[in-house]
């Protein structure tokens, strides 16, 4: 499965341990090559939070604060630009070396297949770069008896509603998403059932049915839409695994979600519909962070 879809190495240097991860989406090849530092590999702990800032789509602000926030544990971000200074003394930073097309694509190796770069540590928590988080301790104490956790969907239910909203919003082309919904329905029986999950904050152990299940999902993106949330309720039906999805309404005792520095709808899809959906939505967003920038300049 997963070995068709993916080229990874993994090397052992004096200072640490370079992994190399490559994959093919929508014709184009993707790389990464970066080295884990034998610091942070030595670290005596069984968990860590991660993220992926590629293109510096939100910068390292929240996930700085997030680390500072929770001392107690160990945080990790991959970006392709320079570190801002005084970083937190538990939190690391990796430069990632990449080539393709699509910075979001590479964030989906670090996303989806934590298990290739992360042996060390039992459990992992990844979160989008946009994401701060209030204290966390206890929340992974109540994670002891699950393999996995994640929130549902905070603004829609399904994998057809969010599917609508993404042909809605242009973020991806109409006929390779109605193509991919086909798919799904012979993938798994009433698939339309299934809650739609979030994929901004997912807790995983690293065992071998998590792994199975990043394969899966991993194999699913790779052959469908780069909105990742579509393939994520797919991917967690297939396996076996003790599962807790969040009501959404938990996410605000855990974090808080920024705007991003960007906004990338997607160059995926052609034709004139396409274009225009994605610049609507590209104004809209730019509309929202101005009046979001006005309220706090206001309320400061």
């Amino acid at each position: 499965m997963l070995e068709n879809k993916i080229a990874y190495s993994r090397e052992n240097l004096s200072g640490g341990v370079r992994i190399k991860m490559a994959s093919t989406f929508r014709d184009v090849s993707h790389a990464v090559n970066f080295v884990m530092p034998s610091e942070l590999l030595e670290v005596k702990s069984p968990k860590i939070v991660v993220t992926a800032d590629i293109g510096n789509y939100s910068g390292q602000e929240a996930f700085i604060e997030s680390a500072a926030c929770n001392k107690e544990l160990i945080f990790l971000n991959f970006i392709d630009y320079p570190a801002l200074d005084n970083l937190p003394s538990n939190m690391f930073t990796i430069n990632v070396i990449w080539t393709g097309d699509d910075p979001r694509f590479i964030g989906k190796f670090f996303k989806i297949l934590p298990h290739l770069y992360l042996e060390e540590f039992n459990e992992n928590l990844w979160i989008d770069s946009n994401i701060k988080l209030s204290s966390i301790s206890s929340f992974f104490e109540c994670l002891k008896p699950y393999d996995f956790s994640c929130m549902l969907h905070d603004k829609r239910k399904t994998i057809i509603s969010e599917a609508e909203e993404i042909i809605f919003q242009g973020k991806d082309d109409k006929l390779i998403i109605e193509g991919l919904l086909n798919s799904y329905e012979e993938k798994v029986y009433d698939f339309k059932k299934l809650p739609l999950l979030a994929g901004r904050f997912l807790y995983r152990k690293n065992n071998d049915q998590i792994i199975k299940f990043n394969q899966i999902w991993f194999d699913l993106l790779v052959n469908g839409s780069i909105r990742d949330q579509l393939s994520l309720p797919i991917a967690e039906s297939k396996v076996e695994i003790k599962t807790y999805l969040l009501p959404s309404d938990h996410s605000k005792n855990l974090f808080k979600v920024q705007f991003h520095n960007k906004y990338d709808v997607g160059k995926y899809g052609n034709g004139a519909e396409q274009i225009i959906r994605s610049y609507i939505s590209r104004l809209k967003y730019k509309a929202s962070f101005i009046l979001h920038s006005i309220n706090f300049f206001i309320k400061k």
